[in-house]
């Protein structure tokens, strides 16, 4: 239901929302939130809100610099980001990436399929795995997310992840 509710409301800390109508950003503001996306997400193509430590070198804004506020950003205005989240919502904490709009990537396990081929990673136990998306930054937990051991494009069987490559035909 809060859900619902939030539809009509801007996030700008972990408990205050702006309804949208009395929330305004300077075209001004987003770019220089774009800017520094690009910045942050340029090295890996992705960037963690888990791994965004000093809000300090954002843009001066209305509001306090958090994680919310960012997120609200990114998901209500056209900053060129967007967020993809493991699938268990939970509202304390952020465990979303922020991607470029044109990121292949739709799912946070598509995400980590792509960053595991990208370093040419075909096989982890469950150790290994947790400490590389923990070392990228694409978890903060200390679990890995129940998805992945449901992604069939990266099984889970005999306690290793093995990454599942589809070769084309020629």
């Amino acid at each position: 239901i809060f859900t619902d509710l939030e539809k009509n409301f801007i996030r700008v800390t972990e408990n205050d929302y702006v309804r949208k109508n009395y929330f305004g950003v300077s075209q001004s503001l987003l770019n220089s939130v774009s800017d520094m996306l690009q910045g942050l997400v340029s090295k890996s193509g992705y960037f963690a809100f888990s791994s965004i430590f000093d809000y300090e070198s954002f843009p001066k804004c209305s509001y306090k610099w958090n994680g919310f506020l960012l997120e609200s950003l990114i998901t209500e205005y056209d900053t060129g980001f967007r967020i993809i989240s493991p699938q268990i919502r939970d509202r304390r904490y952020q465990r979303g990436v922020i991607i470029p709009d044109d990121s292949p990537f739709d799912t946070f396990e598509d995400l980590v399929l792509g960053a595991l081929l990208s370093n040419g990673i075909s096989t982890l136990t469950e150790t290994e795995l947790l400490k590389y998306l923990k070392m990228r930054g694409l978890i903060a937990t200390s679990a890995i997310p129940q998805e992945l051991y449901e992604c069939p494009k990266i099984p889970f069987k005999n306690e290793v992840f093995t990454v599942i490559t589809v070769k084309s035909k020629q």
